[in-house]
C-alpha cells in the first residue's frame, strides 16, 4: 500500500521538474497538488463523520435484531478485532489536507525561504514542501494504528507477517528513484549532474575510518538512549520494543540484515540526506527522517532516531552521501544481527 502511495509522488516529482520551464506542466502540477490536498482533507472529514455516525447505525441494527440487548455504542467492531482510533486518523488527515495548502501560497514560501535555502519561485521546491507535509501527516495518521499494533501482539503478527525481503527492497528502490527524479534526472540534470547534486562519490581510506568511528558513536548513542528509556519506563520500552521485534522478525537472518541495511541505507540516505538536506537544512531534514519511522510511535525511541539522523546529516556535510549510506547501512545491519543472534 505504501508503494502505491509513493509511485504517484515520483510522477509528481518528474512533472514538477518539467514544470520549471513549461507553464502548462506547472499549472497542471499545482492543480494536482491542490486536488490531492482537498482529497486528503475530504477523506479525513468523511472518516470523522463515519466515526460519529457508526455508533448510531450500529445501535439501530442492534435494536432491530436484538432489542433486548443493552446498547454498546463503544463496541464498533466484532469481538476479537482491535479497536483503532479512527477519529485520530481522520483528524490527522484533515490537519494534513489543510496544512498542505500553505506551501502553495507564494508569501508562505517567501517566509520559508528566510529560514531554509529554498527558492520560493521553484515548483520543485514547492512540491517538495507539500510532500514534506504529506510525510508528517502520514506519520500522524499512522500512529493510532501503530498504537493498536503495539497493544495487540496477535493483530501485529497478522498485519506485519506478510512483509518480505522484496517489500523492503522495493521501498528502498522507490525512495532512491524519488530522490533521483526529484533532483531532475533527464529533465534539468544529466546523470553526472545528479550524482554531484546528491553528493555521491568515492571515499578515501581516512574517510572510511572516520565513517567507521561515526558508526560506533551512533551505536553508542542508540544504546544509551535505550538503556535510559528501559530504566525510566520499562513498560513503554517493552511495548514499543515488542512491536519493533514483530516488525523486524521476518528479517532475522544474515540476508535479512543485509536487506534492511542496504535498502534503508541507500534509499533513505539518497532521499533525505542527498536530495532534501541541501534545501531543507539538517535540522528540518532530520525531523522529516524521524517522522518517516512511524513504527516507533510517540516514544523516546524517536529521540535516539533524531540523534542518529542528525549524525548522518553531519556525515553527509563533512564527507558525502556515500559515507552516510555506509554508516546507515552498517547501523541497521548490526541492529538486525544483534536481534538475530542475541535474542533481542
Amino acid at each position: 500500500m505504501e508503494i502505491l502511495i509513493l509511485v504517484p509522488l515520483i510522477l509528481g516529482a518528474w512533472l514538477a521538474n518539467y514544470g520549471e520551464e513549461q507553464r502548462g506542466a506547472r499549472l497542471l502540477m499545482l492543480f494536482m497538488l491542490g486536488f490531492t490536498n482537498l482529497l486528503v482533507l475530504v477523506m479525513g472529514a468523511l472518516l470523522l463523520v463515519g466515526v460519529q455516525l457508526q455508533p448510531q447505525v450500529q445501535l439501530q441494527v442492534q435494536l432491530q435484531l436484538q432489542p433486548q440487548l443493552q446498547p454498546q455504542a463503544s463496541n464498533l467492531l466484532p469481538p476479537g478485532v482491535p479497536q483503532i482510533d479512527f477519529g485520530s486518523v481522520g483528524s490527522a488527515l484533515v490537519f494534513t489536507g489543510c496544512l498542505a495548502f500553505f506551501p502553495l501560497l507564494p508569501f508562505v514560501r517567501r517566509l520559508l525561504a528566510r529560514l531554509i535555502p529554498i527558492d520560493p519561485d521553484s515548483l520543485v521546491h514547492t512540491t517538495a514542501s507539500v510532500y514534506a507535509v504529506y510525510l508528517i501527516g502520514n506519520t500522524l495518521a499512522t500512529w493510532p494504528i501503530v498504537n493498536t499494533l503495539a497493544e495487540d501482539e496477535a493483530f501485529a503478527q497478522e498485519a506485519l507477517g506478510q512483509l518480505g525481503l522484496s517489500d523492503v527492497w522495493l521501498q528502498g528502490v522507490v525512495f532512491a528513484v524519488l530522490a533521483i527524479v526529484g533532483v531532475g534526472l533527464l529533465v534539468r540534470r544529466n546523470w553526472a549532474d545528479v550524482i554531484e547534486r546528491l553528493k555521491v562519490g568515492g571515499l578515501s581510506l581516512r574517510q572510511l575510518v572516520w565513517a567507521g568511528g561515526a558508526l560506533v558513536v551512533l551505536l553508542a548513542v542508540e544504546v544509551a538512549i535505550s538503556q535510559i528509556w528501559r530504566t525510566l519506563d520499562p513498560a513503554g520500552f517493552e511495548r514499543v520494543g515488542g512491536l519493533t521485534e514483530t516488525f523486524i522478525s521476518p528479517f532475522l537472518s544474515p540476508l535479512g540484515a543485509v536487506t534492511v541495511g542496504l535498502s534503508a541505507g541507500i534509499g533513505e540516505e539518497l532521499l533525505f540526506r542527498g536530495a532534501l538536506q541541501p534545501r531543507f537544512g539538517i535540522v528540518l531534514t532530520t525531523l522529516l527522517f524521524t517522522s518517516a519511522h512511524a513504527q516507533y510511535s510517540l516514544s523516546p525511541a524517536l529521540i535516539g532516531l533524531f540523534l542518529v539522523g542528525y549524525g548522518l546529516g553531519v556525515i553527509r556535510n563533512r564527507i558525502n552521501t556515500t559515507a552516510a549510506v555506509l554508516v546507515h547501512a552498517g547501523f541497521n545491519f548490526l541492529q538486525v544481527i544483534v536481534l538475530t543472534y542475541g535474542g533481542g
